[in-house]
């Protein structure tokens, strides 16, 4: 061979490409699951990062208890899903600013101002309510009934359209490609990974 240019011995191929065909249903069965559920618990990870950093001011510990993975198959064809809970947040979790003139101030979406419920409180230490403005000088007539706000769900920061049409997107599609992206990745990488051990 001779030593000139760049050159790269590929015969590693071959050895794992031997060590593969030795492999039984059942070996190549569990590699399979392993490479899976480890892909899995690192794009739940991500998404979780990708939303905080991106969508929602919260951090990504906050978010992951909102986020699932699923494994499974269609025909010939492995998947991993990360998907996000409907439940919607409580506003708490955003850290709202509190004040008896003008209410709750509290930031949910990073690329939207802070949004000003007024007349609103604290109530049960994690609950945000809101007196139903009215059209009085002090904005209230009489005791008008009081409702309780919360923020919105995680579903909204990974689903392309909700019930809403207006819904913004928030940076969803950012999101959504850097966690399609960091998956396929992670898959190739765990995937060397899993080979050297063959």
């Amino acid at each position: 061979m001779a030593n000139t240019g760049v050159t790269l011995d590929s015969s590693g191929l071959k050895r794992i490409t031997e060590r593969i065909a030795r492999l039984s249903p059942k070996e190549m069965e569990k590699l399979r699951k392993r490479a899976n559920a480890s892909v899995a618990r690192a794009m739940k990870a991500e998404a979780a990062r990708a939303i905080s950093e991106i969508e929602l001011n919260l951090s990504p510990r906050q978010i992951s208890r909102y986020l699932q993975t699923k494994l499974g198959h269609a025909g010939d064809v492995d998947y991993v899903s990360v998907f996000a809970s409907d439940t919607r947040l409580p506003l708490t979790a955003f850290k709202p600013r509190f004040s008896k003139s003008s209410g709750v101030s509290v930031t949910t979406w990073r690329d939207s101002p802070a949004y000003v419920l007024p007349h609103g409180f604290r109530r049960n230490r994690n609950q945000v309510w809101q007196r139903i403005p009215g059209k009085g000088p002090s904005g209230l007539v009489g005791r008008l009934p009081i409702v309780q706000r919360k923020g919105p769900s995680l579903k909204r920061a990974l689903q392309k359209t909700g019930p809403q049409k207006a819904w913004k997107d928030h940076g969803r599609k950012q999101v959504v490609d850097r966690i399609k992206a960091f998956g396929q990745e992670k898959l190739a990488s765990e995937i060397r990974r899993l080979l050297t051990y063959v």
